[in-house]
């Protein structure tokens, strides 16, 4: 065998196996399907509105999203396994970035902060994602994410998804699972002075990022 041809071996093989790892995470199911099937009741301006939870189409581009992300399935937990929470953000036009914070065996929190590269993104296609950043939470971190959580109470709510009335806009993901009341989903565009926006503002204020998009900065909290 050629030098030539042993290197294209090598190069073909190690295709092959970015490309298995890139469809398997593409097949990974990020949420249950009966969410296209429950329908919920929303309010825009003092209007309701009845919405399926997800559709067809946000399955699809969610799930895209956080497989670019390398995200796991917080649907596909072990049962009994910590409590995890993941806010997703997806501005309109700068690229998703997630902030999860899950829950060790010995109690501590560690969250977990993702973001995508800034140019040509395009969730139907393969993001290029730009890693990771990892850290422990101190204890009032950690204690005042457990506030949040319980204000809101959307760790036990019933999973909902509202999309605000527009077409396009800034989506707001927050998922949640843990022993005692399983996986909640809970999604908003541009979501307004509700337990979602809370979260979402609580989670980004652990969150490092310093450039963020010009429609979050001001909204961004500081954690003490």
């Amino acid at each position: 065998m050629t030098r030539g041809v042993a290197v294209l071996l090598t190069l073909l093989v190690l295709a092959a196996a970015l490309f298995t790892g890139w469809y398997s995470n593409r097949r990974v199911l990020y949420f249950p399907p009966e969410f296209q099937k429950q329908v919920n009741d929303c309010e825009l301006h003092g209007f309701r509105t009845r919405e399926p939870v997800q559709d067809d189409f946000q399955a699809a581009w969610f799930s895209g999203v956080l497989a670019d992300l390398e995200e796991p399935s917080l649907f596909q937990r072990r049962e009994g396994s910590p409590r995890s929470v993941r806010l997703t953000l997806i501005p309109s036009f700068h690229p998703p970035f997630s902030v999860r914070v899950d829950t060790r065996d010995d109690g501590r929190l560690v969250m977990t902060e993702k973001r995508l590269a800034p140019s040509d993104y395009d969730w139907k296609k393969e993001g290029r994602f730009s890693g990771e950043r990892v850290r422990l939470l101190s204890g009032s971190e950690a204690q005042a994410l457990d506030s949040v959580l319980a204000e809101t109470g959307l760790a036990r709510a019933r999973s909902t998804g509202c999309s605000d009335g527009v077409v396009d806009g800034m989506s707001w993901i927050v998922e949640t699972s843990d022993p005692e009341h399983g996986y909640r989903y809970h999604y908003r565009q541009w979501a307004q002075d509700e337990p979602v926006r809370d979260i979402g503002l609580h989670m980004l204020g652990l969150a490092g990022w310093d450039d963020l998009p010009p429609e979050l900065r001001p909204l961004k909290p500081s954690i003490p």
